[in-house]
């Protein structure tokens, strides 16, 4: 028997969808919705969701008491995420929750009583509880599994997997509740509270969630620009204060992110070539000439470069420019032909949005693979100057 954390949780998480399931099935049923059993379908789908949850929990219990094989691996397979994530996954988790629980009383107070709010509400407690202690079993199984020797610790592959993790958790919450608005768009619910949680996630927009979360990571990548700048200077390097300028530029971005300074580039391309004459945004064609600009400034920068972070720096700066730059391009020349349209601009802004990040935590990456590479090489240097000396 190999009874754990885990092992409860999978056992507590059947006993409470047993619970729910009931709760669920003693609410009064509506005469004038009804479809099997006096239940609505909306009842029934909740029901067989509960079931499924329910048989899922009974049989990883069984697994994990029954099966030695299988404990061990789970316990490897946890080990590895908290090693991964550290005391991060339950904040994760945590905040997920907080999610759903949100979601859930913005919208139930547009609802009236006879709704699906009611019927929904034994589904809605049954997966929070499910959040909340599953981050109290993680949090548990992080205390123990630190008097073994396994804890968090800071590195590239850890920093790089929970960015990665913080930008899939944005990205899916932008869907999400681009999904809900388009639902209710004719319902009760228009222009109330619910709308507002895509104004909260939306990539696309200013001073929300994302635009921090962008601006964060991309002044991370100025500051570990910034880092290597230092270590280039004290060594005299060649290339030192490109190294800076590009670190400058990143915390600009970083500004820029947030404030939507580009914007403002516009007016000239109107002045130059007149508003008539646009293909596709105006200030895309000032971003143009500073990408060109830019390559022309750095392209003997690019050169020296080793030739596997020369196809790291490429692939990142391919993926940004390519959302930021050719994908705004190729939605603006859609919007300018068609018109704006809820779900074109919506991927258009999404893939966008998506690369920018995607480029940044891969250049992050990149910069950090670098950055061990200068610490590696100091290292070696300083053991060989040990030896020479001795």
């Amino acid at each position: 028997m190999h009874k754990n954390p885990i092992t409860y949780y999978f056992r507590s998480g059947a006993f409470e969808g047993i619970l729910a399931f009931i709760l669920l099935l003693l609410i009064p049923t509506d005469p004038e919705n009804h479809w099997f059993l006096g239940y609505s379908k909306a009842r029934l789908l909740l029901s067989v969701v509960l079931i499924l949850l329910v048989l899922i929990f009974l049989l990883l219990s069984n697994l994990n008491l029954k099966r030695p094989e299988f404990a061990k691996k789970l316990s490897q397979k946890l080990d590895l995420l908290l090693e991964i994530y550290g005391f991060s996954l339950p904040v994760f988790l945590l905040l997920f929750g907080f999610f759903i629980i949100g979601t859930y009383i913005k919208t139930v107070r547009y609802l009236p009583v006879e709704e699906i709010k009611i019927r929904l509400l034994p589904f809605i407690l049954y997966l929070s509880r499910r959040f909340i202690q599953l981050v109290l079993v993680i949090a548990v199984i992080i205390r123990t599994r630190k008097k073994r020797g396994i804890q968090w610790r800071f590195s590239r592959r850890n920093l790089t997997t929970i960015l990665s993790t913080i930008t899939g958790i944005l990205i899916t919450a932008h869907l999400l509740s681009f999904i809900i608005r388009e639902l209710t768009r004719e319902s009760i619910l228009r222009n109330s509270e619910i709308w507002r949680l895509y104004r909260y996630f939306n990539v696309a927009s200013e001073l929300n969630l994302p635009a921090f979360y962008s601006s964060f990571i991309l002044g991370l990548a100025g500051y570990i620009l910034c880092i290597i700048a230092l270590k280039k200077f004290r060594q005299s390097a060649n290339f030192s204060f490109q190294w800076f300028c590009l670190s400058i530029i990143f915390f600009y971005l970083a500004i820029d992110e947030l404030l939507a300074l580009h914007e403002g580039l516009g007016g000239m391309a109107i002045r130059f070539l007149g508003e008539e004459n646009l293909i596709f945004q105006d200030w895309a064609y000032a971003g143009i000439v500073l990408v060109v600009l830019f390559i022309l400034l750095f392209w003997s920068f690019f050169n020296h470069l080793p030739s596997g972070h020369k196809l790291r720096f490429f692939t990142s700066a391919a993926l940004y420019i390519g959302g930021a730059l050719g994908v705004e391009i190729i939605g603006s020349i859609y919007v300018m032909r068609n018109g704006i349209q809820d779900i074109p601009y919506f991927l258009f802004t999404t893939v966008e949005e998506t690369l920018e990040m995607v480029g940044v935590i891969y250049f992050i990456n990149t910069l950090m693979i670098y950055l061990e590479e200068i610490r590696r090489k100091n290292i070696e240097s300083k053991t060989t100057k040990k030896v020479d000396h001795e």
